[in-house]
């Protein structure tokens, strides 16, 4: 026998938050049927466009620091210790 989840509800008003995750979605979930969700209805949703185009403009600024900054950075710098291996390193590692 699989018990679900019953939240036990003692106050009056309930912090806004507990509302929203506990109750709010539990009515939700029990209202709406099981919808196919198709490809068209993909490309209609707005967060697939916002999370490629941010994924997109973190990658290439990750990826700059690593190609092109450590060779521009060692040409402008006139220090001969500079290494561009090592900032390679610290951004690979550092995040």
């Amino acid at each position: 026998m699989q018990k679900i989840f019953e939240p036990t509800i003692t106050w009056k008003h309930p912090n806004y938050f507990v509302y929203k995750l506990l109750i709010e979605s539990k009515e939700v979930a029990e209202d709406e049927e099981l919808k196919e969700y198709t490809y068209a209805d993909g490309f209609r949703d707005k967060f697939i466009y916002f999370f490629s185009l941010g994924f997109g403009g973190f990658l290439f600024l990750y990826v700059m620091p690593l190609v092109s900054l450590p060779r521009v950075v060692a040409e402008h710098s006139h220090n001969e210790n500079f290494k561009p291996e090592f900032m390679i390193l610290m951004v690979t590692v550092g995040g």
